[in-house]
């Protein structure tokens, strides 16, 4: 064989190796294309198929959960009691002696209702008050559920039934169902005691410490625990603990202690909109006029529902 035709020859085989090795590349990605496609779907299928399944799993949960815990039975509301216990309408903040002295009085008008003592209540008003308030500061739940696995989910869904147990769990039930007409002046002597007394300075009446009192609004706001027990519950509790989370949300901002990072403006404005359609609040003109203070601290989302006159 000429020099020449051994050239041409060398050039031939490495021509057709290269065709067949560009194709043999070809031929692999797309078989590698091919399988990384079908091993996405069924990834894909996979997580469907378990968020489906939790999704399942938590509803069957929570009628497990409402069949195993009746609501507390109706009865008639109560009536007003003394007006004394009212916090005054007026612009400077309550001492703490005094809101202390208003919350000794709803304590005291607590024991003497017809429906104590309870079964399950096996100390008095103020001694069950502390205890409970004492286990909910020692164990908070998980404000941020970003992150969270379906095991630790379901643990902050049912947050007061796994901290304070069941027995306790029907005390406050059928407390919350019979004081229903008085939740609104009881919570606000609350709110405001613990406003003007320190955590841990009054031996007498627990006040948790605002850190406690942070996490437990970032929960009911910002997570499907506290968003779900919120809407197992009547409306008008409902409305107001999402109105008291907003108040505490607010006050983290302003101490500059909203760890996690929460907007408070979808709430906020909410809130606002809920309070003004309602007609069973006796403090609701309070309410809108200090929802509407906060709300000029915090600019609009634009394009949306807060955008307000």
């Amino acid at each position: 064989m000429k020099p020449f035709e051994k050239w041409m020859f060398l050039l031939l085989v490495v021509i057709g190796v290269a065709l067949g090795a560009y194709r043999f590349i070809e031929w692999h990605r797309e078989v590698v294309t091919e399988v990384s496609e079908e091993t996405a779907r069924q990834e894909r299928e996979r997580w469907e198929r378990e968020v489906a399944q939790m999704q399942a799993d938590l509803a069957a949960l929570q009628r497990k959960e409402v069949r195993a815990e009746p609501e507390a039975p109706q009865a008639e509301p109560s009536e007003a009691y003394d007006r004394e216990l009212f916090l005054p309408d007026r612009k400077d903040r309550a001492s703490c002696e005094d809101l202390k002295h208003q919350v000794l009085t709803v304590f005291a008008y607590v024991e003497t209702r017809e429906y104590l003592p309870h079964p399950h209540l096996e100390q008095n008003v103020r001694g069950f008050y502390n205890a409970v308030m004492a286990t909910l500061a020692q164990n908070p739940p998980i404000a941020s559920e970003l992150l969270l696995d379906f095991d630790a989910l379901l643990q902050n869904v049912l947050h007061f039934y796994r901290v304070l147990g069941k027995k306790n769990v029907h005390v406050i039930r059928n407390l919350l169902a019979r004081e229903d007409r008085n939740l609104e002046m009881i919570l606000n002597v609350f709110f405001e005691y613990f406003r003007a007394c320190e955590a841990s300075r009054d031996e007498e009446i627990f006040v948790p410490p605002f850190a406690v009192q942070y996490e437990y609004a970032a929960f009911f706001l910002n997570t499907l625990g506290g968003r779900s027990y919120l809407f197992r519950r009547n409306s008008h509790l409902r409305i107001l603990v999402t109105y008291y989370a907003v108040l505490v949300l607010h006050e983290a901002n302003e101490k500059i202690l909203n760890r996690h990072g929460i907007d408070i403006r979808p709430h906020l404005y909410r809130v606002i909109e809920e309070i003004e359609a309602r007609t069973d609040l006796s403090l609701q003109k309070n309410y809108l006029g200090k929802l509407s203070s906060i709300s000029k601290r915090y600019p609009a989302l634009e394009g949306s529902f807060q955008e307000r006159p």
